[in-house]
């Protein structure tokens, strides 16, 4: 049985054994880095249902593992598969893709849902090197109330998103520390969960996908990292 199926009882989508937290577009990114997150990419893509505007949502069972790193380059090497291509960072209680891609503190995700009307397509950032790669930062930080589902512009946020890329791929927060992520289980085509062996204790593993069953997410496997520092 593989390590995630011991720690999870859920099919194994790949590994990233030196998570070394770069982008897969920095040139300072080892080569078996890149070939890690490019299989991994390949194994999720193929675990996924086939058809346009699919959603994919990357998160860590808690905080001992981060989802980050995976879902950015995911991205990447959907956009360089020749895809349109959305990533949005939903998590509010600790953003990352503001600091990774320089964005400017300006309207995001956050913001975003708590409209009536959102106007998506004018807050989206394309990234420098990737054209076909669009970004939506996380907007105001910090906890919302009652949790993402209960924003009354989510369906049409992620309703909008999809129409303007083929993929859209969201970093979510931690499963175990915050409810956000179960509530966008039930909106996306597939959840990847991100696990990191010696960090992420067996018994929260096996937590996070027994929440996860509950709501019904379509699960489609387990990423290990192993963090580099």
């Amino acid at each position: 049985m593989a390590v995630s199926e011991r720690i999870t009882e859920l099919h194994l989508a790949s590994a990233i054994s030196r998570d070394t937290g770069l982008l897969i577009s920095d040139s300072t990114c080892p080569a078996d880095v890149r070939a890690a997150y490019e299989q991994t990419y390949l194994n999720v893509r193929f675990a996924m249902l086939s058809g346009p505007s699919s959603t994919l949502l990357i998160s860590a069972v808690d905080a001992t593992s981060s989802s980050a790193a995976l879902a950015a380059n995911m991205a990447i090497l959907a956009a360089k598969d020749g895809e349109r291509v959305v990533l949005v960072d939903a998590d509010p209680h600790a953003p990352t893709l503001d600091s990774v891609y320089n964005l400017p503190a300006e309207v995001g995700f956050t913001d975003l849902i708590r409209e009536d009307s959102p106007d998506v397509p004018a807050t989206l950032q394309h990234a420098a090197d990737l054209p076909n790669l669009l970004l939506l930062g996380v907007g105001a930080a910090g906890p919302i109330p009652g949790g993402i589902g209960r924003s009354p512009g989510l369906s049409e946020v992620l309703h909008r998103l999809k129409s303007v890329a083929d993929r859209v791929i969201m970093i979510g927060a931690p499963i175990l520390t915050h409810v956000d992520s179960m509530d966008l289980c039930p909106l996306v085509n597939g959840v990847v969960i991100a696990v990191t062996p010696g960090q992420t204790h067996r018994l929260d593993a096996r937590r996070a996908r027994e929440v996860l069953d509950r709501v019904r997410a379509p699960l489609l496997g387990v990423v290990l990292t192993r963090k580099i520092v």
